[in-house]
């Protein structure tokens, strides 16, 4: 099975090792030798010698305006996260992977969700693995079901259908063959969801291993009880 890895990548030299040695051993544990690929801003030079230099992976460089690495969401930030996203399918499409693993960078991944997620897609199309959506709580996690516009999410262990994943996604081809599309209000991955679902795609949560989301720098060797690491 070929396994492709990436996200897009902004001022995140800060974790980016991290977060792929984390995938390496959750490759290793799956049996699979990942292959990586990213987006990332032309000014970005720490992210690309990582890139370049560690991970050894294909990169897609665009022209970005400058900002800091901050979570300040608008609509017009959702369209553009939803264009980078693109530019990482249409090369996907081009390298035709079994498995597309679209993993943000501010992941540390857990070392069994990769083997757990690929078991879960014998059942889906697409499943998400979990972890959270904000620096604290359960109240977040990163599936949903959509209801009247809305987004009820339910802290839950188990693998099971749901109407949304986010942040970690595992695609067949089935799956990255669907565009994002930015909702206005709720983000790409809510619409790229949305758009999954009506092109016939099955979308399931792998929810018996947690990983790590650190948002914020100062929380990369801090404990999280939620994952234990």
């Amino acid at each position: 099975m070929r396994l492709l890895v990436g996200c897009p990548v902004r001022e995140r030299s800060w974790i980016l090792e991290h977060w792929h040695d984390a995938v390496r051993t959750a490759s290793e544990r799956a049996g699979l030798r990942p292959e990586f690929l990213f987006v990332v801003g032309s000014d970005a030079h720490k992210d690309i010698s990582l890139i370049d230099n560690l991970i050894r992976g294909e990169r897609i460089t665009l022209e970005e305006p400058s900002r800091d690495d901050e979570r300040a969401w608008n609509p017009d930030r959702y369209q553009h996260m939803a264009d980078l996203r693109n530019a990482l399918l249409s090369r996907v499409r081009e390298r035709e992977p079994d498995v597309w693993w679209s993993l943000d960078s501010d992941i540390i991944t857990h070392p069994d969700s990769l083997a757990r997620g690929i078991r879960a897609l014998e059942q889906f199309d697409a499943v998400g693995l979990r972890c959270y959506m904000t620096r604290r709580g359960r109240e977040c996690p990163s599936y949903g079901m959509l209801n009247n516009g809305g987004l009820l999410r339910r802290d839950q262990y188990g693998v099971f259908p749901v109407d949304v994943i986010m942040a970690s996604k595992l695609m067949t081809p089935k799956a990255y063959g669907v565009d994002y599309v930015a909702d206005r209000l709720l983000g790409e991955d809510i619409g790229w969801s949305q758009a999954a679902r009506k092109a016939g795609c099955k979308l399931g949560w792998e929810g018996t291993t947690v990983s790590k989301h650190v948002m914020r720098r100062q929380d990369l060797f801090a404990l999280d009880e939620r994952c234990g690491y």
